[in-house]
């Protein structure tokens, strides 16, 4: 009997360590692909400090700090007040400890209109970017235009949140369906539906006809597809003149904003005066075009070269030490890719394609730039804070979300 019960005695005790070693594993790898991206330090906070968040994550709190933002580990700390669940929440610090200033994720010019999705906190607007994420933005660089629209008073940027905002489904596409392209962002066609634009992935579809270098593209999608609605970029008031910067293009003028930006407009709601400027008939939007006729064509032919040898491999497997053109693994891919799209050699593995290139940050990615959510992780980003990667073994060479930022890399020059 004494040897039945220590036997069940050991057998529990090793069902509690496993249940608790497992659920330690889960934590942890959940931490792993959720955690902020760290910038600068930014201070040294105190034990009994008061600080003010004002935005969580996944065990960090984002805080206000003179003016800037910052993320503050949520372990060594505690509520300050009996107010624990609506923002601003009052924190105390209970371990000396760093903050590090929160990543920039975009910038805006002075004039542009800023999407609001919250309601100022604590003197911060939560807003969403025009290229597709949330961000935070300090209300004292904003201010009211005529139409009562929120606009940057000055250049100012948006603090990361961590968060992709999830882009508007305006329309899907059914495989066989004929669609017309008026403009391209590497890996991306932007199309007119229904007097909207939206974006498509370009790595399912293929060219309908024989034209395929002059605008309208007629294209073929060649398995389901999402499509996306361009965002905003600039509001024209009614009389407003606008300055063009390439004819119409399927009922669409591309024009350049006064605040310096480059997007579309539809052609119906204007019209020319006696000078010949053309002008707003009504209030009327401007859809991102997502590049500037500023970037060399150069630039833009290195970056869609890349991108199009990428997406020849989506679907194929993962394969530990794979090098192509059957299977691959991460950075087997992305030598793969560089080698056969430009002749350029990064090295068969992370830890050289680390060394390659040139760094940059996080706000300034452009398609093409190497993307390592970790040291043991690499792929290649395609916009909109998505990349093209060989994932782990049983998956397959996709286009996701970039789940975690550790560095990036620039071999483009």
């Amino acid at each position: 009997m004494k040897k039945y019960k220590y036997l069940k005695s050991v057998l529990m005790s090793f069902f509690i360590f496993t249940i608790f070693f497992i659920c330690s594993e889960v934590k942890v790898q959940a931490m792993t692909n959720t955690d902020p991206q760290l910038s600068s330090v930014l201070k040294e906070v105190q034990v009994g400090e008061q600080v003010k968040a004002i935005d969580s994550r996944y065990g960090w709190w984002l805080i206000v700090e003179n003016g800037k933002l910052a993320w503050c580990n949520a372990g060594p700390t505690s509520y300050w007040d009996k107010n624990t669940g609506n923002f601003p929440i009052l924190l105390r610090i209970n371990q000396k400890m760093n903050i590090h200033e929160a990543q920039v994720v975009y910038n805006y010019k002075k004039g542009q209109i800023i999407q609001v999705i919250n309601g100022s906190v604590t003197g911060w607007w939560k807003v969403k970017t025009p290229d597709g994420y949330y961000g935070w933005v300090n209300s004292a660089n904003t201010s009211r235009n005529s139409s009562g629209k929120l606009i940057a008073s000055s250049n100012v940027g948006a603090y990361f949140t961590a968060d992709i905002a999830p882009l508007q489904q305006i329309k899907v596409v059914q495989p066989g369906e004929q669609i017309k392209a008026i403009d391209s962002r590497t890996g991306w066609w932007m199309i007119a539906e229904n007097d909207r634009l939206g974006w498509i992935s370009a790595g399912p579809t293929s060219y309908w006809d024989n034209n395929t270098n002059t605008f309208p593209l007629l294209l073929k999608a060649n398995s389901k597809l999402a499509v996306n609605e361009v965002g905003i970029i600039y509001n024209y008031s009614k009389g407003e003149k606008i300055t063009v910067v390439e004819g119409s293009v399927a009922g669409w003028w591309k024009v350049k904003t006064p605040n310096g930006y480059y997007g579309w407009i539809n052609a119906k709601p204007t019209h020319y005066d006696s000078n010949k400027n053309l002008i707003a008939s009504e209030n009327l939007p401007v859809y991102f075009s997502g590049k500037e006729p500023s970037n060399s064509n150069e630039q833009l032919s290195k970056q869609q070269l890349v991108l199009r040898e990428a997406y020849k491999h989506l679907g194929k497997p993962y394969v530990t030490a794979g090098k192509g053109p059957d299977a691959f693994d991460c950075s087997g891919f992305t030598s793969y890719v560089y080698r056969h799209a430009l002749g350029i050699e990064i090295g068969g593995w992370t830890g050289a394609q680390i060394n390659s290139g040139r760094e940059v940050s996080r706000a300034d990615l452009q398609p093409g730039d190497l993307v390592f959510p970790h040291s043991n992780h690499v792929g290649i980003y395609v916009g909109n804070g998505q990349m093209i990667h060989a994932p782990q073994s049983g998956d397959v060479v996709k286009v996701a979300p970039i789940y975690k930022f550790w560095r990036a890399r620039r071999i483009i020059n």
